[in-house]
């Protein structure tokens, strides 16, 4: 009877051990997260969130537009952020607070911010975004560098000048991170982009190539959401 009883233990041990590593695994928050969110009074917008791991990434409103950057931390797949708006400031309220629980590819976003004595709020469910073109050498996946690519492009539409020479530099980072990867990454997540992007080069005023980059980068976010 000792022996079942141990090698029962054992058993269910063993079972604890192999279920709660389940879970950290799932419950990772490190990846690319995206989805629409409501806010009461605004309406429905869309929302790119990418964490480099549990303690912050960056955030991306492309309907808006603004996008930030966000620092914090938690565990047991409950994580909270605060979030520090880099371009296009005027916006968007900053130094929100961003509640976020994991439930394996799915996660519920919670924001709730300030300003000008009035409080703001809004919540959804965002996606777990996945890649059907990855690499086996270590390096960034198809996905991967087309998120980069949209996130380089939404900080660049906040510079007051000089958009032309840095969408040159985005588009050469680009093509950098996804040489080598099986078939240029066609149809992938920022893609398009990058392949329209020098059409806006036919524009000579400012103002209108600005314009030419940000519908680009909007009809990019929705494609890489579906």
């Amino acid at each position: 009877m000792r022996l079942l009883m141990r090698l029962l233990a054992s058993a269910l041990a063993s079972i604890a051990v192999i279920f709660l590593g389940g879970i950290a695994v799932a419950q990772d928050p490190a990846g690319t997260w995206t989805g629409t969110v409501d806010q009461p009074g605004w309406g429905s917008y869309s929302v790119v969130m990418v964490l480099d791991s549990a303690s912050g990434g960056t955030s991306d409103y492309p309907g808006i537009p603004c996008s930030g950057s966000l620092s914090g931390g938690g565990s047991g797949g409950v994580y909270t952020f605060t979030e520090t708006i880099t371009a296009y400031r005027e916006n968007c309220v900053d130094n929100g607070r961003i509640r976020f629980v994991v439930q394996g590819d799915n996660a519920f976003w919670e924001w709730s911010g300030s300003q000008d004595g009035v409080s703001y709020y809004a919540s959804g469910t965002l996606h777990r975004a996945t890649s059907t073109t990855t690499s086996n050498t270590g390096r960034a996946t198809c996905n991967e560098c087309g998120v980069a690519l949209l996130n380089d492009l939404s900080a660049g539409l906040g510079r007051s000048a000089g958009l032309r020479d840095y969408v040159n530099e985005v588009i050469s980072k680009y093509d950098n991170c996804t040489q080598g990867l099986p078939n240029a990454c066609a149809n992938q997540c920022g893609y398009q982009a990058r392949a329209n992007l020098p059409t806006c080069g036919s524009w000579d005023e400012e103002q209108s190539y600005r314009v030419c980059v940000d519908r680009i980068h909007s009809g990019a976010v929705l494609e890489c959401q579906r």
